[in-house]
This record gives structure tokens, C-alpha cells and sequence, in this order.
């Protein structure tokens, strides 16, 4: 028996969706009869009835699709979120640890410096460091003054570690205490640089940044002679006050930590009423403004220059406070002493 179909297109819009067919098989033998114009009048209605629950369908089983997908999305976010709390309290707590560790090693480094100024007749002394960005105190830079057993000569001192934050701290610890050591005024200012840079060479077989630089002198109280070396440091500048003229303690010798066999030419000077000596680390003359330029030596004498009057102790800090001027008050980048 023949079987007639009535095919219709579905439609979402102008999208085609599928196809709706209806099929009708003749009772009789014979060519049969087409669908008539009412009959498919009739199936034009149910066919867009199904193209609209089709669709329907397609768009919840889009939006079971999508909530699916979003509770995965949700699931992993709160994994994230809890691994995120743990890393947050994990790094709290190792953010206090070494905030200990950081106050605890400024309290044992201050105790290397000099708990208070030398008043001598005749001699003002002052000094200050003020450490970089961060470090709670914690510096690469070192200074010293300390009077003989004898009271006749003044031990100076003053250095830089390479380096920064707690590491910086103790090698500085570790350069102070073999100074301490080694610091004879029977023996020549090169033999004790040289043994203080034997020892620490000792000290670091690996290949590590150990690198120091120092000036190390003492000063003939009576003579007012100052006998003086100087290991890579930046050279401390005189202040002749008879003759205005600005003098580099410039001497040779390489900074200490690194090399074997190493050398250091003994200078001296003879200092007269009212001179100024000025002894500093790089992180004053290398202090940047926001163009990137450095504070540099020259600034550093002018300041000093138009302000000879001051006090030591007025004259270290009005530096601090050119310093932080010329670097519109940034923190510091590096130690400043």
C-alpha cells in the first residue's frame, strides 16, 4: 500500500532547527491521494508548536548545560579561595617570623655601634645611619669611634657591606668583631685590613657575596695626625677651614671578602682647628632624585660648604635631610650613613 508524507521545515527564527514529516498509509491498492489543503493547513500550526517546544528544549538543555558548567566554575573557586586563606595565613605567619628575625638582628647590630658620641676637648664627633626601604633597622652599613686605653688616639671606622637586610647584617657583625680582634695601634693599619680579609675569606669557601668595603684610621689626639687606609670605600672628604680647600683622603686598596693577597696603602693627614672631616657610605652620594640623577659628591661638598658653621652632629643631619630633599623624601634605596 502506498504511504504519503507531508514534510515541514522547522524553524527558531530564521534558523532552521529540523524537519516535522507526517506520514499517512492508504487503506486501498492504488495510487492513493495526496494531503489535501486543508489537511495541510491543519499540520502548519502543530508544526510550529513542535519548531517552539524544540526549541524550548534546546535552550534548558543549554541552561542545564551553563549551571553545570557554573557550579564547576563555583567548585573550583571555592578551592581556590581556601587554598588562596591558607597561603595568605601561611605567609602572615612567615611575614611575623621574619619581622622577628629582622628586630632581633637590628637590636644585635646596634649593639656593635657606638652607644654614644666622643666628647673630647677639642674634637666633635657625631654620627648616624638611617637604613634603606624595608629592613626595620637592619643594615649593611657599619661605623665605629672608640678612644685607646690610653686616651691618646681615636679608633674611626666606617664601612659598607654588599648587600642588604639580615645576610648584610651579619657578615657586618662578623667584619666589626674580627676588627675588634685584630685592632692594635702597635700594629700598621694594612697588616690588620689584611688579616680581617684573610679571615674572611676563611669564613666563605662557596663563592657568596662577601664584598666590604672600609676606612679604617686612628687619630693622634695631641699631634692631630690621622693615619688612615682605605678598602674600596668611597674617599672621606677634609674640609680645610683656613684655606677653604676640600681634600680627597684618596689612598689605593681593593674591598675586602674576595681576593687573596691583597694590598693596602697607608695614608696620613695633619688636621688643623676647625677643620671638618666627613666620612659617608655610597648610599648618600648615590642617592637618586625621580629623574634618576645621583645626589653625587659635588652636591654633597656644596651643601656642606654653605652650612661650615653647623655642629657635627648639626652637620649629619642637615645631609640626612638634603638627602631626603633631593630625593623628594623617598625611602631609602640603599643604607645611608
Amino acid at each position: 500500500r502506498p504511504v504519503r508524507a507531508l514534510a515541514m521545515p522547522l524553524f527558531s527564527g530564521t534558523s532552521p532547527i529540523g524537519i516535522l514529516c507526517l506520514f499517512r498509509r492508504d487503506e486501498t491498492e492504488g495510487p492513493g491521494t495526496a494531503f489535501t489543503e486543508d489537511e495541510r493547513g491543519t499540520f502548519d500550526p502543530v508544526g510550529e508548536s513542535v519548531a517552539v517546544a524544540v526549541r524550548n528544549s534546546q535552550i534548558l538543555g543549554e541552561l542545564r548545560q551553563s549551571r553545570e558548567v557554573l557550579e564547576r566554575h563555583k567548585r573550583r573557586l571555592k578551592r581556590k579561595n581556601e587554598i588562596l586563606t591558607h597561603s595568605n595565613r601561611l605567609l602572615a605567619e612567615e611575614n611575623i617570623r621574619q619581622q622577628q628575625e629582622l628586630r632581633m638582628a637590628s637590636e644585635i647590630q646596634r649593639a656593635f655601634l657606638p652607644h654614644r658620641d666622643l666628647n673630647l676637648p677639642g674634637l666633635d664627633l657625631a654620627a648616624e645611619f638611617v637604613p634603606m626601604q624595608g629592613m626595620a633597622g637592619v643594615a649593611g652599613d657599619f661605623y665605629n669611634h672608640r678612644l685607646s686605653a690610653d686616651e691618646k688616639m681615636i679608633e674611626l671606622r666606617i664601612g659598607d657591606v654588599c648587600g642588604h637586610g639580615v645576610p648584610a647584617a651579619l657578615l657586618m657583625i662578623l667584619t666589626e668583631t674580627l676588627f675588634d680582634n685584630f685592632q692594635d695601634v702597635e700594629h700598621g693599619l694594612d697588616d690588620i685590613l689584611r688579616r680581617v680579609n684573610d679571615s674572611l675569606l676563611s669564613y666563605f669557601e662557596e663563592e657568596v657575596e662577601n664584598q666590604v668595603t672600609v676606612f679604617s684610621g686612628w687619630y693622634d689626639v695631641a699631634r692631630r695626625r690621622l693615619r688612615y687606609v682605605r678598602a674600596g670605600h668611597p674617599a672621606p672628604l677634609l674640609f680645610r677651614r683656613r684655606t677653604g680647600e676640600v681634600v680627597g683622603l684618596e689612598t689605593g686598596g681593593t674591598f675586602l671578602g674576595v681576593f687573596h693577597d691583597i694590598r693596602f696603602e697607608e695614608g696620613h693627614v695633619d688636621l688643623e682647628p676647625g677643620d671638618l672631616l666627613l666620612l659617608f657610605t655610597d648610599g648618600i652620594v648615590e642617592a637618586t632624585d625621580i629623574g634618576g640623577r645621583s645626589l653625587g659628591v659635588e652636591r654633597l661638598i656644596e651643601g656642606v660648604q654653605e652650612n661650615i658653621h653647623l655642629t657635627s652632629w648639626g652637620q649629619v643631619k642637615r645631609i640626612h635631610e638634603q638627602v631626603k630633599s633631593f630625593t623628594a623624601d623617598a625611602l631609602p634605596a640603599d643604607d645611608r650613613t
